[in-house]
């Protein structure tokens, strides 16, 4: 728990108007987000599939409507509520929350830590394995309560990644890849770092082969004009896997895919109790490596403020927060 509650926070909420639908709404909202808080000087949110929350520092009014233009896609914004934040309402909090939680995922990069949605891990494999690389973390959760007071709840974990690709797992051979795609699809996996699921093989085509999809050139052909160093070494022979990116469909070669594994794959494949081992915690473990990890983000900054967080721990289902 945060040692005292927020000050006052201003904020104001935009339904918002665009031609675009699914992930592709998604992705131009984010990037509204940001253009919003390049030109206003706030802390923009998307929320949800047709608004955008934005906290307000220093409490000056910004416009009732704004047109952008972002990713190519037109984009109209209507203000519905600007104001101080009621703390018992839940449409405030939530905005609020989610400016905590980018703050804190701030102050964990800086810190070294890889971080993905609300995980973070460190860079280091705390075992030496020729199979997998098993990498200390933990997932977390910031909530805004009626008081204005915030809780973050940290809950340690290991992830656990092969350090094979999805290619060599398969002998480098598209067949046996292909008979396989029962196996992995659905699962996930590192791409790129970051996390993705594996939606499976394409039956026929290769990266090397042209799509129509890519306007006509290849994906191996798409990523050297983009990052030429990405596909350095991948085979023309492999086959085509898609994956989906935050709801989002894209191609990948299965040599730049490695599998994330459960406990339970690290049993069903025969991996050494040492391995299973390192990726379990005891409750005492679990207590004392929320202390370490809270040590990291116990002051962050936020919208003007900095949110301190108490050292004293209160145990939850699932988890450790501050007490």
């Amino acid at each position: 728990m945060s040692r005292r509650p927020l000050e006052p926070v201003v904020v104001a909420r935009y339904s918002c108007l665009l031609g675009v639908e699914g992930a592709e709404r998604y992705r131009v909202l984010s990037l509204a987000c940001r253009r919003l808080e390049e030109e206003l000087g706030v802390l923009a949110e998307r929320m949800g599939y047709s608004s955008i929350g934005l906290v307000v520092i220093g409490g000056e009014e910004v416009p009732e409507e704004l047109s952008l233009s972002v990713g190519g896609v037109s984009v109209r914004l209507r203000r519905e509520m600007f104001g101080v934040v009621d703390w018992g309402e839940v449409w405030g909090r939530d905005v609020v929350k989610r400016a905590v939680g980018r703050a804190v995922k701030r102050a964990l990069r800086g810190a070294g830590f890889h971080v993905e949605g609300l995980s973070a891990f460190e860079g280091r494999s705390v075992v030496e394995d020729e199979r997998v690389s098993v990498y200390p973390g933990f997932s977390f959760s910031v909530e805004v309560l009626e008081d204005g007071h915030v809780a973050l709840s940290i809950n340690p974990r290991h992830r656990v990644v092969s350090r094979l690709t999805l290619w060599e797992e398969f002998g480098r051979s598209a067949d046996r890849l292909r008979s396989a795609s029962e196996l992995f699809s659905g699962r996930r996996a590192v791409f790129r770092e970051r996390t993705c699921v594996v939606g499976g093989v394409d039956e026929a085509r290769l990266v090397s082969d042209r799509l129509e999809e890519l306007g006509g050139v290849s994906l191996l052909e798409h990523c050297r004009r983009f990052d030429p160093g990405l596909v350095e070494g991948v085979d023309e022979g492999e086959p085509l896997v898609h994956v989906y990116v935050k709801g989002e469909r894209l191609y990948c070669p299965p040599s730049l895919l490695r599998m994330i594994y459960t406990l339970e794959d690290l049993k069903a494949i025969g991996l050494s109790r040492r391995v299973q081992k390192a990726a379990q915690m005891s409750p005492d473990e679990q207590a004392k490596a929320s202390l370490n990890y809270l040590s990291v983000v116990r002051r962050v900054d936020f919208g003007g403020q900095v949110v301190e967080f108490a050292p004293e721990m209160v145990e939850l289902e699932g988890g450790w927060v501050e007490g």
